[in-house]
């Protein structure tokens, strides 16, 4: 019995020594349910850490990659654009020297045709003026027949040689209205293709020029002879003025000396077609 009340001493001062213990025993089981609500917070931090460290990765690996797609397609745009571009350079210069050539052909042609029409009405002209002479302008009655036989073979060269000069220039138009500045690539009837003017005009309207021409010239000057020698006879035989008729011949003799001497080249130009217009390469 001794012992028993001994252990109960024993126990209940245990018990009493104990109590501060089993008080703090709450506390304990708060702080280890906070460091441990601590630790899964820490680790959920580090896994959400280390999910958006991932995520920000692989974004920025996109993100990097969409870049440089990007760029690559930009750098082949921009070369596709200037090879485009550089394309439509070239297409339009060639168009624009295209345009400038055939504009050029053009006012050759222009003036060409101009030229022709001048020509046919100066011929028609010279023409009307034969026939002026043959109504109004026969020599007197009382000249010699060398003379008559020398006027009517000048007027007939003159008549004869400006009707050659009227056929070769309307030949020399139908020539011409045969070329087709917009088809350079078409057979003539010479069984060529002509692509430039100048090879044309050699070949179809040269021939007919340079007759045209030098039939006008022989006309007019024959015809300008028969006139000289009109002038000079009525001069002579029927106003009795001897110094009139010899004045006046001087003075066109003298002019067309003249003319002769300094504009030669000028003539032989005009004749050959080539005074006007250069054709070099068009």
């Amino acid at each position: 019995m001794a012992a028993w009340m001994s252990g109960m001493l024993t126990s209940l001062s245990w018990m009493a020594g104990r109590a501060p213990v089993l008080d703090l025993l709450p506390l304990a089981q708060s702080e280890f349910i906070r460091r441990r609500e601590h630790e899964l917070a820490n680790e959920l931090h580090r896994d959400a850490k280390g999910l958006a460290q991932e995520h920000f990765e692989k974004q920025h690996g996109q993100t990097q990659e969409h870049h440089e797609i990007n760029v690559k397609l930009m750098e082949d745009q921009h070369k596709q654009n200037l090879a485009q571009n550089h394309m439509l350079y070239i297409n339009q210069r060639d168009y624009e020297e295209r345009l400038a050539a055939r504009q050029a052909r053009r006012d050759i042609w222009d003036q060409k045709t101009e030229q022709t029409s001048t020509l046919l009405v100066l011929n028609t002209l010279m023409f009307g003026c034969v026939f002026a002479i043959i109504v109004e302008g026969m020599p007197p009655t009382n000249i010699p027949e060398s003379s008559v036989i020398i006027f009517t073979a000048a007027l007939a060269i003159s008549f004869a040689a400006l009707f050659c000069s009227i056929m070769y220039a309307l030949s020399l138009q139908l020539a011409m209205s045969q070329y087709r500045i917009d088809q350079p690539k078409k057979i003539y009837s010479c069984g060529c293709q002509h692509l430039n003017f100048q090879d044309f005009w050699a070949c179809h309207c040269s021939q007919f020029s340079t007759s045209a021409y030098w039939a006008f010239f022989l006309g007019t000057c024959s015809l300008g002879t028969t006139a000289c020698m009109l002038m000079y006879q009525r001069l002579t035989y029927t106003y009795n003025s001897l110094v009139s008729a010899n004045s006046f011949l001087i003075l066109v003799c003298g002019l067309a000396t003249f003319l002769l001497l300094f504009h030669h080249r000028d003539i032989i130009r005009l004749i050959r077609g080539t005074y006007h217009v250069p054709m070099d390469d068009v």
